[in-house]
């Protein structure tokens, strides 16, 4: 073949591979029916199965590819496939409508920084055109879409959105607890968020699980707002069916429940936080960070399993320190432990090997960092020997021989304890708690006993007593020193001088 010929010959090449380059562009930008949403989550990943549990959900998207202003709030247990099927919803609008605008919005940047990636990831598989910008924050479409992420009062740029994704604006139960903090999401809500409309028209979908009845389903479902939809999924219906079997069945969902407890299992599970009414601890005070340096006193207070050997009984720890220039007193909560298990270690028979740690190794670090705190619990004369156990176990873990302060419980109720100073305290706003640092920081649990605490029977308050007791050493023991954690040889005056 002459050059000429060869040339010719490649000429006609560039042109067929161009023709079919701009068809395929075409097609890349133009709408697409994938099918249902439901169809498209096994279809794009295939570890997936069809979440038929989330119909509502998903009808809600199309309702909106349909042209309808959606505005919905979905409550949706944890643990229940919300987000996978929202990272699924992003790619189907761009199907749907490449043209649309998304924005992913949570309670952090990083944390729908990892959804869009993820649903990045998803597009590509589905067959999305993609161009432009390809952050995993922020990515583009051929045909001109876009997806954004942003956390909740961060910076939100862009002319408007079609669609507002909302997924957990909460982090975590302390922050929903805390009236400060959940007013400031309803404000960033209010101000940076649902003005960012699109001239074409804009649906939000807020789905979340339930923290508290003031959150922002809570408030946005009320018909005083008239904004949103609302439909509840939760985890058990009226008759104890699932609502994912597949996920999680029945009998692993009543064990959770018992597990959890009745306000958490309300909440988070069922979705139907419970109003606290006459509450004894209301709105936690979070800092972002504790106070450090000026004169303090501590106490790490603690509140033992009835007996040692059950191993289904909880124990707990609570390091409180009172800040001495505080006027009035100024407490603060640096950590808090609470575990289900036997006192001490437990043990294989034959050949002595740790089977379980125990709570006195549990507490051993939090007494060593702290040295200057005072060890105190409530508890009965007659509880003289399980408390001689503990001294015992804890000062052979320690190295040193240590003293358990005893606040006496003088005929008075768990209720009345901690009415009588600890929550006046705590809904003063003087008892501060750090905020979490991750969703399953220690405070979560630490604030939704108090939050939850009634007073009855049966229910877990180990780290409510455990707190009582702390703050009730630092408030009788006030100003004038503690007494040192040493102890005599068990003489009557050494005993009842455990006794404050």
């Amino acid at each position: 073949m002459s050059v000429g010929s060869q040339l010719a010959a490649i000429e006609r090449l560039t042109r067929v591979a161009a023709k079919a380059e701009r068809r395929r562009a075409l097609q890349l930008v133009r709408p697409t029916d994938p099918g249902p949403l439901l169809d498209c989550v096994p279809r794009w990943s295939a570890n997936l199965r069809r979440p038929e549990h989330l119909t509502p959900l998903a009808d809600a998207f199309e309702r909106a590819v349909r042209g309808e202003r959606v505005r919905v709030a979905f409550s949706v247990p944890v643990r229940f496939g919300k987000t996978s099927l929202l990272q699924h919803a992003i790619p189907w609008l761009l199907r749907k409508d490449p043209t649309r605008s998304i924005l992913y919005l949570s309670y952090a940047h990083g944390f729908a920084r990892k959804q869009t990636a993820r649903a990045l990831t998803i597009a590509h598989r589905a067959g999305v055109g993609l161009g432009g910008s390809r952050r995993k924050d922020e990515w583009q479409t051929l045909a001109g879409g876009q997806v954004k992420a942003a956390g909740i009062g961060g910076q939100i740029t862009g002319e408007g959105f079609t669609d507002i994704i909302i997924d957990d604006p909460h982090k975590n139960r302390a922050e929903a607890e805390s009236r400060l903090i959940r007013e400031g999401v309803l404000e960033a809500l209010d101000n940076d968020v649902f003005t960012r409309e699109d001239p074409r028209g804009t649906s939000i979908y807020l789905v979340h699980a339930r923290w508290h009845v003031n959150d922002a389903i809570g408030v946005y479902s009320r018909a005083e707002h008239g904004r949103f939809d609302y439909t509840n999924l939760p985890a058990l219906d009226r008759s104890g069916k699932s609502l994912a079997p597949w996920l999680w069945s029945e009998a692993f969902l009543k064990e959770k429940e018992l597990s959890v407890g009745p306000y958490v299992w309300a909440s988070l599970y069922q979705g139907q936080p419970q109003p606290r009414g006459g509450a004894l601890f209301v709105d936690v005070s979070l800092v972002i960070e504790l106070r450090k340096g000026g004169p303090l006193r501590e106490a790490i207070g603690f509140d033992l399993a009835h007996t040692a050997k059950t191993r289904s009984d909880h124990h707990a720890a609570v390091h409180m320190r009172r800040h001495m220039d505080q006027k009035p007193g100024v407490y603060d909560v640096p950590e808090a432990i609470a575990m289900r298990g036997t006192l001490g270690d437990r043990r294989r028979s034959r050949d002595g090997e740790v089977v379980d740690r125990g709570f006195i190794q549990a507490i051993v670090p939090m007494i060593r960092r702290n040295p200057a705190a005072a060890l105190v619990m409530y508890a009965w004369e007659r509880e003289e020997g399980v408390i001689r156990s503990f001294e015992a176990q804890l000062s052979a873990a320690l190295g040193q021989r240590v003293r358990i302060h005893i606040l006496d419980i003088e005929g008075r109720d768990k209720w009345i304890r901690s009415s009588e100073g600890y929550a006046p305290a705590w809904n003063d706003g003087r008892v501060l708690i750090p905020s979490p640092k991750s969703r399953d920081g220690w405070q979560n649990g630490f604030v939704a006993q108090h939050v939850a605490f009634s007073g009855l029977h049966g229910e877990e308050n180990d780290l409510v007593d455990a707190g009582t007791a702390a703050f009730d050493f630092l408030v009788r023991i006030g100003s004038g020193g503690g007494k040192p954690r040493t102890t005599g040889e068990g003489s009557e005056a050494d005993r009842m001088s455990r006794y404050v």
